[in-house]
């Protein structure tokens, strides 16, 4: 049965404070690239802090 299940990955999003929309537009940059490059060992997850 596990076959059949995706590969998950957890992926940490990197953590920042924006204080304007260009930081925002930044990170959304870092974090597209971060969760594209995962993409291609399996489904991407956020991973939450334990």
């Amino acid at each position: 049965m596990q076959l059949l299940e995706p590969k998950v990955v957890h992926v940490p999003l990197p953590k920042r404070m924006l204080k304007d929309e260009a930081e925002l537009k930044a990170w959304l940059v870092d974090v597209e690239q971060l969760v594209t490059e995962k993409l291609v060992h399996g489904t991407v997850t956020q991973q939450t802090e334990p």
